[in-house]
């Protein structure tokens, strides 16, 4: 039994945590003219007082940049990863209207403590698993504000609660999610086998199947669930029954 308590970190969500338990802005609270994992956009969450999510990746000179895909394809039509450019030519990149790839110092800058940022930790090939982890803890450390993280890669979670034992590290899974497909990884992943590797204080999962069995019997031992990514009052509506705090994306009125 849980009960909201890791026995392992002696994270308490409900009692330490409650911002984990609301809705939190999926990559910043956007708006017109504003980009995801921007500045402007984590701004716009302290002003609001609404908690943030946000990815990081590390750069090749291991600095914590704020960027999601795995790739820079979609964003800036370039074929290199994150991992391969240092954060000086990263930071060079610029889309329309200005908006430049953030470091995560810039983000706690601009956040200053304001309202709690949840850190998905983006592990594509899986080896920045360790570095990333004990990087991001000096700087948590250092900054003092309200932070939790989370990964899809249960040994990033693991390496996360060695670095950072009081900071609530979560699973993230789903249903379907795997790119190219694996079947066997996302059996694994939907029926949370790899649960054991990562010791999560709560699970972050794909909001069509929140609902599930294998999930809602860890949500009755006392394991925190989140829903993502909700995108309308209709989604949010629908999985409340089955949750306890979720991301959303555009829709939220504030």
């Amino acid at each position: 039994m849980w009960g909201g308590l890791s026995a392992l970190s002696g994270v308490n969500i409900k009692k330490d945590y409650p911002w984990l338990l609301g809705p939190i802005a999926h990559r910043g609270l956007l708006g017109p003219g504003l980009v995801e994992n921007t500045l402007p956009g984590f701004a716009r969450c302290a002003e609001h007082r609404c908690p943030m999510e946000l990815d990081v990746h590390l750069s090749r000179d291991g600095v914590p940049m704020v960027f999601h895909d795995d790739d820079l394809k979609r964003m800036f039509s370039r074929p290199e990863r994150p991992e391969d450019l240092t954060a000086e030519e990263l930071k060079s990149l610029t889309l329309p209207g200005g908006f430049r790839i953030p470091t995560l110092s810039e983000v706690f800058a601009v956040v200053n403590g304001a309202v709690g940022i949840l850190i998905e930790l983006k592990q594509a090939n899986g080896k920045m698993v360790g570095p990333l982890e004990e990087i991001l803890a000096g700087m948590v450390k250092d900054y003092g504000g309200p932070v939790a993280v989370e990964s899809f890669n249960p040994l990033s979670v693991r390496y996360a609660k060695r670095y950072m034992p009081h900071v609530p590290s979560g699973l993230l899974s789903g249903w379907d999610f795997s790119a190219p497909p694996n079947w066997f990884y996302d059996l694994v992943a939907r029926n949370l086998w790899h649960m054991f590797l990562a010791k999560a204080d709560f699970i972050a999962y794909e909001y069509k199947d929140v609902d599930r069995k294998k999930l809602q019997n860890y949500r009755k031992k006392g394991m925190p669930i989140l829903a993502y990514t909700i995108m309308d009052e209709a989604a949010e509506k629908k999985t409340a029954p089955y949750v306890d705090g979720f991301i959303f994306q555009d829709y939220y009125a504030i």
